[in-house]
């Protein structure tokens, strides 16, 4: 089971936050807010796109690895997603100021 995380989270001081989750290697969620408390569904599905973008960047010849990905969404939101420590931090913003 996920924990919720505190009110004095890291993630207060991320500019446009909403939520926010932190899962481990295997996509179990150690712990979310706002709304991405509880998204299971959200951090597996992040885990797999981050396993087809490492795909694709071997299959490119790329040696490297990335450090972040963002992905940007009709819905006037975007995901910022990084990986660090064998823990995957995804950030829900909104586009707007």
């Amino acid at each position: 089971a996920s924990q919720q995380m505190t009110n004095q989270s890291v993630f207060d001081r991320v500019p446009n936050c909403v939520g926010a989750l932190i899962c481990g290697p295997d996509g179990n969620v150690l712990q979310s807010q706002g709304q991405l408390n509880n998204r299971e569904d959200l951090a597996k599905l992040v885990l797999g796109l981050l396993y087809r973008a490492e795909y694709l960047l071997q299959q490119s010849g790329n040696s490297g690895c990335f450090q972040s990905v963002t992905v940007h969404c009709d819905d006037g939101f975007h995901y910022v997603i990084t990986c660090q420590h064998d823990k995957i931090y995804v950030v829900k913003k909104s586009n707007s100021a």
